[in-house]
């Protein structure tokens, strides 16, 4: 009876995210779990509604990025904190004899650094790891609404100045990727949503598509265009100038294609919930 009480006594400061809870009208930390499958920690993302694209004053939008358009998440969901690391895909691979590790980098011989971001995966193998992880790979808007992190108008994840303290990005001290949680989390909890790899995101690459959204009302969850050429990269990388590390920086490539800067993150709806004495 004594546990019980703890529990309830402490259950309300731990948080019971639920898939149709509000948005915080404040950005707060969210809530993290653990995915059983990958191990690797998840934050509870909450629907809302959020400005997507290019920021007004950016000199540096490109004409994909516009216009800037509204988008309502309508459903809460679970990303994972860091991007997929060696460890988790090392995992993976353990477990799908089908499946291989991927050409390691230079700057990870051997994949001796297992908690650096996994790179040189295609979009379909991300896309498989995401699936066998319980989840899938997010959207552009979840992407983009997630990095925000409940504050619209920001340059940047976390403001509108970067500085190297901030992230992994050309010129850093790193030769390659750094280890995940190296640098501050946005306001949600999420660490390297700009910067140290690019995140495959699932859907198709347009040009124009923020053009065929709905003006005069919040788009619902959009899903992208339905076939293209390119799959869309976020994020920007270690390889990368700050210009591609802004939060609404829609990057491109071949979804057959690896590169040494490219890795992902996956999403879930639904991860069980722990013990109230292991959360404790």
């Amino acid at each position: 009876p004594a546990f019980l009480r703890l529990c309830s006594d402490v259950e309300p400061l731990l948080g019971t995210p639920t898939k149709t809870a509000p948005a915080a009208k404040a950005p707060r930390r969210s809530a993290a779990r653990t995915n059983p499958k990958d191990g690797l920690s998840y934050v509870w993302i909450p629907p809302g509604k959020f400005q997507m694209g290019a920021t007004p004053g950016d000199t540096e939008a490109g004409t994909n990025e516009k216009p800037r358009h509204r988008v309502r998440i309508t459903k809460g969901f679970w990303l994972s904190k860091t991007p997929v690391t060696v460890a988790a895909y090392k995992r993976f691979v353990g477990e799908r004899p089908q499946s291989k590790m991927p050409p390691a980098p230079s700057f990870n011989t051997g994949w001796s650094e297992p908690d650096h971001p996994i790179v040189q995966v295609t979009w379909d193998e991300a896309k498989a790891y995401c699936e066998w992880a319980g989840g899938k790979l997010p959207t552009e808007a979840q992407w983009e609404y997630a990095a925000r992190g409940g504050q619209d108008g920001l340059k940047y994840p976390w403001g509108n100045d970067i500085a190297p303290e901030n992230a992994n990005y050309a010129g850093s001290k790193w030769e390659g990727t750094s280890q995940v949680l190296s640098y501050p989390a946005n306001a949600w909890g999420l660490y390297d949503m700009a910067g140290n790899v690019w995140d495959w995101v699932a859907d198709w690459f347009g040009e124009d598509y923020y053009g065929t959204l709905p003006a005069d009302k919040p788009a619902g969850d959009p899903p992208g265009p339905q076939s293209g050429k390119w799959r869309v990269l976020r994020g920007g990388s270690f390889n990368n100038d700050t210009r591609y590390l802004r939060a609404a920086y829609r990057g491109r490539y071949a979804a057959g294609g690896r590169n040494f800067y490219i890795g992902f993150r996956c999403v879930r709806e639904e991860i069980g919930r722990a013990s109230c004495r292991e959360r404790v």
